[in-house]
């Protein structure tokens, strides 16, 4: 009850006439719970006296009002009920006087506009919860539409959980976030202390149908996750849970839905739910479970733990059903775990599809001409290189489990004595047979004629040209920068190819895609006109002198420059080479197990140069290519993979190739004229070792090489980059679009699928659409469970590119006048996140769980 109330009811009856010729009011107030004796000192009546009556004052208090001030106004407050008249010492007084009663509970109904009479017990129940002027005005501020027993429930069980708005299902929510052994639980506490734990379980018993014997919040939560995995589930529930198995299965799927995922709370879920599988021995039943049973369940950590775990073994055990299983870890990528066992998926999709290129060639990578078998790894071939790098970029990251460690040791089987000897030995016979006295290849764009043919074209063109050279960034990295370039980047980007040249080295490597005529090698040097390609002074003077409006720049020195300095430095120069060293320095002087890392390092310092060209300098063509790529295995080199030099003695000496002033016959390699190259005069030729052998030389850093003949080493990529400020579609990512295709839009079952297409493939600058779908009322209030579509197919087959998503709706009388709606969000999206919003009818009849 409000202070203002008490003052103006008191307030009336002191102003109003005196009775029987008296002068004065006297009213007596017998609080006899002492429910107001800390609120009445803050009674504001003017010219009224308040005196307390004690127990031991009674005397005094008779004295006062008829000796001391006969003539003042009094209201006397008793905190005690009134006593008989036997013992009651001011009986004469008070039966000239008034008494005045405070009904807490008429007062508050009155207060919060209650006028239904028939719900004082309920508020009588709850007086204790009332008494705090906190928890009141909590309760009063929910301002709900109308009284029930219920409503009055939810709004005590929402004030003692501090929710802003009387609501269930966050009420429950806060509960069992704050623990669940009740006597550790402060908001459960509060609930049995104020009275209202038989209304918490009533409505336990309504919404989501919980009937137990012994309730207990440990078992509501049991209960409730039960019936949710048995809506999930692709089988039967075992027979020990099905007495736990509700008609009200859709409000439990809901409720953990959104407690799940909701933004604050979903950590504490997580806890909670790590608690309830290990109660249930979840695990010890998936065990005998088939993934197909279990692929949809987003409920406990140990559905991806058993999902992993047994892709993993079918793998090893020799299983075939590839295409079977991307499925199951594209399904898991919307689940709400992924992100958590994302490492795990990653390096297990990467095995497959390395699985899934050996059995397509399980008889062997065939043997090819020279340009067929370079196209080849070109389109094809280099994935195995790729998803070996991923593979154990992921597996990196979860080396301390032993789950993957066994995949592992096959993968690194599988690529280094498989995949890399098959190609290696196949493609050292046809480098032998072709080109050992024309390393060149008819059809392929040589390295060194990188930049006669497409810089000096670009020059004719009168276009800009930047270009970076990454030293080791092989053929099959660049592939995915490519990808992230597409995705990330406006602008049009192509990939293409050119024979790099041999040895794959540095120096050779650097120079040849300088502008020349002819190339000399002095030692260890590679000149140009003369003048030693070493390092960038060198690169200017040679560039330069072809080119006048030129710069050569190191990329870690462009990336830090502040746009004044960009544009000083870069100001009318039609032709900048921009070199970058991550890869190579890492591989080959650094720490050569980060070999895999320093590329990921170089997409970031790469793309984000592109990023500074295109926005402080004028539009150009941006080239991204290599010196050379390079070979590198996790697995120990054996003695038989070293090749010895023998007793010759090379003019230069690498781990990759030897190079000599005449020609070699050395057993286990090939010898390469170098004329192709250094001119007809030279003298000069190279031995390269067959297959991916090594050459016997002193010091470590064998699993990291380049030199050699290898088609990892010498398919050079090169990206062609270009963002026209012209507005031009074909540049600007963009998502694909995804549709609802039914063509009904009523709902008429609680449990139902719908149908959505995404409208074309990932292609380009087509990326691909995380949305997030739910149905909720004119409101705004979520009434299902949340479910998430990842658009990124890639098929041109429109059969290929269908989501059917199952919904959920919670119990509830739905208005068939009212409108709900499907809505669909792009959680990416930082400001327009509503992709689309779809009104929908509900006209449920007799509402049921069951499908149709």
């Amino acid at each position: 009850m409000k202070l203002d109330q008490i003052n103006i009811a008191l307030t009336e009856k002191y102003q109003a006439p005196c009775r029987d010729g008296a002068k004065r009011h006297i009213i007596f107030w017998y609080d006899a719970e002492g429910d107001f004796q800390e609120v009445v000192d803050e009674l504001e009546l003017p010219e009224v006296k308040l005196w307390k009556l004690t127990g031991t004052n009674k005397f005094l208090s008779k004295y006062t009002l008829e000796v001391l001030d006969p003539n003042s106004h009094y209201l006397i407050y008793a905190d005690f009920a009134k006593p008989d008249d036997s013992d009651n010492w001011l009986l004469d007084i008070q039966l000239y006087s008034h008494t005045f009663i405070a009904d807490k509970i008429a007062l508050i109904m009155d207060d919060l506009n209650v006028e239904n009479s028939a719900l004082r017990s309920v508020f009588k129940n709850y007086e204790k919860f009332f008494q705090s002027r906190e928890r009141y005005a909590r309760f009063a501020a929910y301002s709900l539409e109308s009284y029930t027993e219920e409503t009055i429930n939810i709004g005590v069980l929402s004030a003692l959980a501090k929710r802003p708005t009387p609501n269930f299902e966050d009420a429950l929510r806060v509960i069992l976030m704050n623990s669940l052994q009740e006597d550790e639980n402060t908001v459960w506490q509060a609930i049995v202390k104020y009275g209202i734990a038989d209304g918490f379980w009533n409505l336990t018993e309504k919404y989501y149908g919980y009937l137990a014997p012994e309730k207990s919040l440990k078992g509501l939560l049991t209960f409730l996750m039960i019936n949710a995995l048995g809506n999930g589930l692709n089988r039967t529930l075992p027979s020990e849970w099905q007495e736990l198995v509700a008609a009200k299965q859709a409000n439990c799927v809901v409720f953990l839905d959104h407690f799940m995922h909701h933004s604050a709370d979903s950590k504490v879920y997580d806890k909670l739910a790590e608690e309830i599988e290990a109660d249930l021995h979840f695990g010890e039943y998936l065990e005998h479970w088939d993934i197909q049973d279990y692929e949809q369940v987003d409920l406990f950590r140990a559905v991806d733990r058993s999902i992993i775990l047994k892709l993993t073994n079918s793998l090893l055990i020799g299983s075939e059903e590839f295409t079977k299983y991307q499925e199951i870890i594209s399904l898991r990528k919307t689940k709400h775990h992924y992100q958590e066992f994302e490492d795990y998926y990653e390096a297990l999709s990467w095995a497959i599809e390395m699985y899934a290129f050996r059995k397509k060639y399980k008889t062997g990578i065939p043997e090819r001409d020279a340009l067929m078998f370079f196209e080849a790894y070109a389109k094809e071939y280099f994935i195995m290189d790729q998803g070996y790098r991923k593979f154990c970029l992921s597996f990196d990251k979860v080396r301390h489990s032993d789950v993957l460690k066994p995949l592992s040791a096959e993968v690194e089987n599988l690529y280094t004595n498989w995949y890399q000897a098959e190609l290696a030995v196949k493609w050292s016979a046809t480098v032998a047979e072709e080109l050992s006295t024309t390393w060149l290849i008819q059809g392929i764009h040589p390295q060194k004629g990188f930049f006669r043919d497409t810089i000096q074209k670009a020059l004719y063109d009168n276009k800009k040209s930047f270009v970076i050279i990454s030293d080791a960034l092989r053929f099959e990295a660049a592939e995915e920068l490519m990808q992230r370039l597409n995705k990330e980047i406006k602008g049009s980007t192509e990939l293409r190819w050119m024979q790099g040249c041999i040895p794959s080295f540095t120096r050779l490597g650097m120079a040849s895609l300088l502008p020349h005529t002819t190339l000399t090698m002095q030692g260890d040097d590679v000149l140009i006109d003369g003048i030693s390609t070493k390092d960038t002074s060198g690169r200017r003077k040679i560039l330069q002198a072809n080119v006048k409006d030129s710069e050569v720049v190191l990329l870690n020195d462009l990336l830090p420059m502040t746009r004044t300095e960009l544009r000083n430095t870069f100001k009318g120069k039609s032709v900048v080479y921009i070199y970058h060293n991550v890869i190579d320095s890492v591989g080959d002087k650094g720490d050569e197990s980060k070999t895999f890392q320093a590329v990921e390092q170089a997409f970031d310092e790469i793309e984000g140069a592109i990023r500074t060209i295109n926005k402080n300098l004028t539009e150009a063509n941006i080239y991204i290519t290599s010196d050379h790529g390079f070979i590198y295995r996790r697995k120990p080199l054996e003695e038989s993979d070293k090749t010895t030099k023998g007793d010759t003695l090379p003019l230069l000496t690498n781990k990759r190739f030897l190079i000599f002033d005449q020609e070699v016959d050395l057993p286990g390699a090939i010898n390469l004229r170098l004329d192709y190259i250094f001119g007809r005069d030279c003298g000069l030729s190279v031995c390269v070792p067959r297959g991916d052998n090594r050459f016997k030389t002193p010091g470590g850093g064998q699993n990291f090489v380049h030199g050699g003949a290898s088609l990892q080493e010498i398919v050079i990529p090169l990206i062609k980059y270009r963002n026209d400020r012209k507005k031009d579609e074909r540049m600007v990512i963009s998502k694909v679009d995804v549709k609802l295709t039914n063509t009904s839009r009523k709902i008429t079952n609680s449990l139902f699928s719908l149908d959505f297409f995404q409208t074309e493939k990932l292609v380009d600058k087509k990326v691909d659409r995380t949305l997030k779908l739910y149905f909720t009322d004119e409101a705004g209030q979520k009434i299902s469970n949340e479910q998430r579509i990842l658009a990124d197919r890639v098929s041109e087959k429109a059969s290929e590119r269908t989501f059917k998503v199952s919904f959920n709706l919670k119990n509830s009388n739905y208005n068939k006048a009212d409108k709900y709606y499907l809505v669909l969000e792009d959680p990416d999206e930082p400001i327009k996140k509503i992709y689309e919003k779809i009104p929908f009818t509900i006209s449920l009849g007799i509402v049921n769980e069951f499908d149709f």
